[in-house]
């Protein structure tokens, strides 16, 4: 078959001449009604020679050679090329990327992958980065921006988690082991502060009611839903807690857990409180590695 020219299926009056033409910001073309031996497309067609090489480079965005298949991409150079996919995050305006996730790329279907983040915070807008990665070396990196709301708090862990908006309180005191010493002399005391330590501990209470596909209540099991966090609760793992006016917290779950009937005016209405200390920080891949909230490539992050 004769190519036409780059852009022949648009109509443009230099279409058919032998020298390709070029516009740009093309992002769509459909073939039809015609039988073809090979699609190329490049992105520079001032070195164009012909035949059209089929050896992908750094302009080559398409090749289809339509062997029994509708495959245009570079699946199995790229699969040479790259044995790792990363997935990284930083809030808009900071220098620090906190990595989420590490995807090993073996085989083609290694590329189709879903992730869910849980641990973005309420009222920010973030940067989400896929790198391609071989042997711990980045080489490509594609961005996307994304704003991040939600309403109530979140208790999570890697793959699971609670949510309620009903009655959520939040009461943070920041701790710093110190002492104060008398002297015999002087009017003011001496603050000693020995410890590194600078950390939250806080409770939370709210009223955990599990709601169905349509968004009802279901007051009915409100109990057995209560017990099935106190157990996700004691499970003797990390949290990752977040507030919908911005805040988070990476925790550990102490002390017991009480249930509040005094205020109950109607079936399920009973408050759960629970308490937290913070045992890291929430844009720290190391931390939260520690603590198994995300999956990264220890051989590549270390």
């Amino acid at each position: 078959m004769f190519f036409l020219g780059y852009n022949s299926f648009l109509g443009y009056i230099n279409s058919g001449d032998i020298t390709p033409t070029d516009i740009q910001n093309i992002n769509l073309v459909t073939v039809k009604n015609q039988v073809c031996d090979n699609l190329t497309i490049r992105q520079d067609t001032s070195s164009f020679i012909s035949p059209l090489s089929s050896i992908w480079d750094a302009n080559t965005v398409l090749i289809s050679k339509f062997e029994n298949s509708l495959i245009a991409g570079n699946v199995g150079i790229l699969l040479s090329q790259l044995d790792n996919i990363r997935i990284s995050y930083r809030e808009i305006g900071s220098y620090n990327w906190t990595t989420f996730a590490d995807i090993p790329i073996k085989v083609s279907s290694d590329l189709i992958f879903t992730r869910f983040n849980r641990f973005c915070r309420a009222n920010t807008t973030y940067q989400f980065s896929l790198s391609t990665m071989l042997n711990g070396v980045v080489s490509e990196i594609v961005t996307n921006t994304i704003e991040s709301n939600f309403d109530g708090i979140y208790v999570m862990e890697k793959d699971s988690g609670y949510h309620t908006n009903l009655n959520v309180k939040i009461t943070p005191i920041r701790n710093r082991i110190s002492s104060i010493l008398n002297t015999l002399t002087g009017k003011y005391p001496v603050t000693i502060i020995n410890s590194e330590n600078n950390y939250d501990t806080f409770t939370v209470e709210g009223l955990f009611i599990q709601q169905d596909s349509s968004g009802e209540y279901l007051k009915s099991s409100a109990w057995q839903y209560r017990n099935l966090l106190k157990d996700f609760l004691f499970d003797g793992m990390p949290k990752f807690v977040k507030n919908g006016d911005g805040r988070a917290w990476v925790t550990n779950i102490y002390d017991n857990i009480p249930d509040d009937e005094s205020q109950a005016t109607a079936e399920g209405y009973t408050m759960t409180t629970f308490s937290c200390v913070e045992c890291g920080n929430t844009e720290n891949t190391q931390d939260l590695f520690d603590c198994n909230l995300i999956d990264v490539n220890t051989d590549y992050y270390y």
